[in-house]
């Protein structure tokens, strides 16, 4: 099973649900992103962050990080001032980078030239781009949020999956079995796994083998705050419990934050969620506290990562990191179908706040190897995007720690025996793709590419799946990424465990029953590294030092150290080419299949700490 953050599917559905709806006036939510100086921001960024620099590690408040956003206070007054009148409710947001507007169907129309329909009560539905007023365009740089539903079309070349198909696609057990340390792999988990019976049967890797694979060691994140980035989710404290119990861990004070408005978050399909919680609560067994941000249907992605670092709804303390398992191919960006995810920018400078207050934000780079709209099938045709070369967003920020895919074997020990890059088509099988439609025989959900293997192991059907990575054609490249000689940002800047075969063991479900299942996917590897972030940040704060805060520039200053000083292991064979598409191979160094390769826990502390 996989665990994506695509929001695709809902706007899939949402072409067929909104014209059936009643025609009601309701209220939206929309991020107004304001005119600003952004060189402001940078540059205090790079001086907490980078170690060469006096000031790093020289936090700031929040309050003290805000003055440095590089809006003009009088920008955020102009464009408050012309909306009051005009929508139902009007709010600066707490970093000062934007406002937060509620309108209903009337005022979408009248202010911002988009037509919008009530598909469901609380969840407001637009049909095309919102426009900018010309009083406000000296003002605002975008203008995102609602549902766009506008140019998503399902591509004409699918077809529905016949069990001929399946069939000729299984793989023989044996041959699965073969595969056993192909490339650095393992479809099969390896190393000696504990915890209760039922969850062992899953099959897949559990917390113990990756508290050791990764050095955690069995008593970290006493003290330590893990913000989770959630939209649309909602969880059962049941579920996480029982998870706790099996593989005995401390059950985190657990805090759910709801941001926005709109439909509620849903409890029926939490898997997502629950794989962030249990992931970080695995490999950091006395983990303090969980914040999960969890968004409403329609609630801007901005909004909710500038909640995981507003200090009345996270506390006075900063988060140690805020791990973010959303994405959606470049392609999506450039061709103006980002609406629920907000402008480049404002990712960017939101996470640069998070970096001045001392807390990292890591994002997870995608599924879908160095083809990064290939799981997104629903965009094909109408934005181009087949099997290019594209990278995830907002992995591809240059104020985050993007985090790719890794597989690998273990010794009976758990340490790590060999890896490479997740890339699941080194399995072997033929491709197809499943489809979603309704009772009508209408295409609801865009298709994406399984491979059948052998119906007596598992997992019968697999997801095909690679870890992002690639070259960004929108962010330029950021300044510690400088040695590498590429124009653009490159990504991801390091890789976790992420294979889908094994799997991670993950307890999932909600109030009506739940289940151990093996779930992979960068969905997982970025909880991994922001729980490395909280594990360093312990250790440091153990011998007076200071957090991390920004993890890119420290890491990026250790790959020119001597290979056992370096916080990482780095991965130099296989490819995250999934689509064979010519990009991307691992090699000795950085590369664009794994980036610097993958974090040890103790060695990161050691860095950090002769870098302070």
């Amino acid at each position: 099973m996989r665990i994506s953050r695509l929001l695709l599917i809902a706007l899939a559905s949402l072409l067929i649900a909104a014209p059936m709806a009643a025609a009601q006036s309701t209220t939206g939510e929309i991020v107004i992103e304001l005119t600003r100086d952004r060189s402001v921001l940078a540059a205090q960024v790079k001086a907490v962050s980078d170690p060469a620099s006096p000031s790093y590690g020289h936090f700031m408040t929040f309050a003290q990080a805000v003055q440095h956003n590089g809006v003009q206070v009088s920008t955020q007054q102009a464009v408050l001032r012309y909306l009051r009148p005009r929508v139902e409710r009007v709010r600066l947001d707490p970093t000062g980078l934007f406002l937060r507007a509620y309108i209903n169907e009337a005022q979408a129309k009248q202010v911002f030239g988009i037509k919008a329909h009530e598909w469901s009560p609380g969840v407001l539905t637009a049909i095309g781009i919102p426009t900018i007023p010309r009083a406000l365009r000296p003002y605002v740089i975008s203008i995102s949020g609602l549902v766009v539903v506008a140019g998503l079309r399902n591509p004409a070349h699918k077809a529905k999956v016949t069990t001929a198909d399946t069939a000729s696609a299984r793989l023989s057990a044996t041959y699965m079995s073969s595969l056993a340390i192909s490339g650095g792999a393992s479809p099969t988990r390896t190393g000696t796994p504990a915890g209760c019976a039922e969850g062992k049967a899953a099959g897949a890797f559990t917390p113990n083998q990756m508290r050791t694979a990764y050095g955690f060691g069995e008593n970290g994140g006493k003290g330590r705050h893990i913000v989770l980035f959630e939209s649309g989710q909602n969880f059962d404290p049941a579920i996480v419990r029982a998870y706790a119990k099996c593989f005995n861990l401390q059950t985190p004070q657990l805090r759910k934050v709801e941001v926005g408005i709109g439909g509620d978050p849903s409890e029926g399909s939490a898997d997502e969620v629950l794989l962030d919680i249990e992931g970080v609560m695995g490999v950091l067994p006395k983990l303090s506290k969980v914040t999960v941000m969890v968004g409403h249907q329609t609630t801007p992605f901005p909004a909710i990562l500038a909640a995981a670092i507003d200090p009345a709804l996270t506390g006075k303390v900063p988060p140690d990191a805020v791990s973010v398992s959303y994405g959606l191919c470049e392609t999506a960006f450039t061709k103006g179908s980002a609406a629920m995810y907000g402008g480049y920018p404002l990712w960017e400078d939101i996470s640069g706040i998070a970096a001045l207050i001392g807390t990292s934000v890591v994002v997870s780079s995608g599924d879908s190897g160095s083809s990064g709209c290939l799981r997104q099938q629903g965009m094909v045709g109408s934005l181009g995007a087949t099997v290019s070369k594209s990278v995830s967003y907002p992995s591809a920020a240059q104020n985050v720690t993007a985090v790719g895919g890794t597989s690998m074997a273990l010794t009976k020990g758990n340490a790590i025996k060999a890896q490479r890059p997740w890339n699941t088509s080194v399995y072997g099988g033929t491709a197809w793709e499943m489809v979603v439609a309704d009772d009508a025989g209408r295409e609801i959900a865009p298709g994406f590419p399984y491979v059948a293997i052998d119906p007596g192991a598992v997992q019968v059907e697999q997801l095909l799946g690679a870890g992002g990575g690639g070259i960004s054609t929108i962010v330029k490249a950021p300044w510690y990424q400088a040695s590498l000689g590429a124009s653009q940002r490159s990504v991801p800047d390091v890789a976790m465990f992420a294979d889908e075969r094994p799997g991670i063991t993950a307890l999932v479900g909600d109030t009506l029953g739940m289940a151990y299942m093996p779930i992979g996917g960068t969905s997982y590897a970025a909880p991994l590294v922001a729980a490395s972030v909280a594990a360093t940040n312990e250790a440091l704060a153990a011998t007076g030092g200071h957090r991390l805060g920004f993890l890119n520039p420290l890491l990026y200053g250790a790959s020119s150290a001597p290979v056992a000083q370096q916080p990482f292991i780095d991965i130099a064979m296989g490819s995250n080419d999934l689509a064979r598409i010519g990009c991307c191979k691992a090699f000795k160094g950085y590369d664009t299949a794994t980036g610097l390769g993958t974090i040890n826990v103790p060695a990161l502390a050691g860095w950090a700490s002769a870098n302070q």
